[in-house]
């Protein structure tokens, strides 16, 4: 009679590890620059100056991107660097055959200045919500994005949270309003920073054929 509780407890503390195991997320460090967490099991695609990370949660896709400047770019004003990210947006969208944008906005996180935005798209019979964060610090620009199903608890704001900056980084390796040179169109000078784009749509294209599978 007592090995039957004992199986019990052995079973129970398995299904707790193996919870614990699938809930599980890495630390990832990126350079001298940033670091954050990911789901266990995350993939890596380094080519071309642009690095690519990207996990998976049942029907929820992170990816989190870095495309390193081709040549330095300089921002010498708040206004230059929105400039910059409305038109990093501007042609995401328009790679992504134009999802509905629910909100885009310039914030505040932590010293520096980010673009955040929320779109949603229909594939197949399920609505999805993609969630991006965008910054550009010390000629990198960094991408934090989340794909998911509508109204699924996507833990978005986890990834968001874990991300800590290099302590000797200061809002003059993002803007500097010492800097004479003139800041010219993003869209002018780098089209192939839209690997970053091309990436997104790869995570959307992801999801799309697991839903057709499903």
């Amino acid at each position: 009679m007592r090995t039957i509780p004992s199986l019990f407890c052995l079973l129970l503390t398995l299904s707790v590890a193996q919870v614990i195991h699938a809930q599980s997320w890495n630390t990832i460090r990126y350079k001298e620059l940033v670091s954050f967490r990911l789901p266990a099991g995350y993939t890596v695609q380094d080519t071309a100056g642009t690095k690519i990370y990207q996990s998976e949660i049942e029907d929820t896709t992170y990816i989190c991107t870095f495309v390193d400047d081709p040549e330095p770019i300089y921002f010498g004003s708040v206004e230059s660097i929105t400039a910059f990210y409305n038109d990093f947006f501007d042609g995401l969208v328009t790679k992504s055959n134009h999802p509905k944008v629910l909100k885009k906005e310039v914030i505040d996180f932590g010293k520096f200045k980010a673009f955040r935005a929320s779109l949603e798209r229909n594939v197949i019979v399920k609505e999805l919500t993609w969630e991006i964060l965008v910054l550009h610090i010390r000629n990198t620009t960094l991408t934090f994005q989340c794909i998911t199903q509508k109204k699924a608890k996507a833990q978005y704001d986890r990834l968001l949270g874990s991300i800590q900056f290099n302590e000797s980084l200061t809002e003059k390796d993002q803007i500097d309003p010492s800097i004479l040179k003139p800041d010219r169109s993003f869209l002018e000078k780098y089209g192939a920073y839209f690997l970053v784009g091309i990436a997104v749509v790869v995570g959307v294209g992801f999801l799309q054929n697991r839903k057709k599978k499903a």
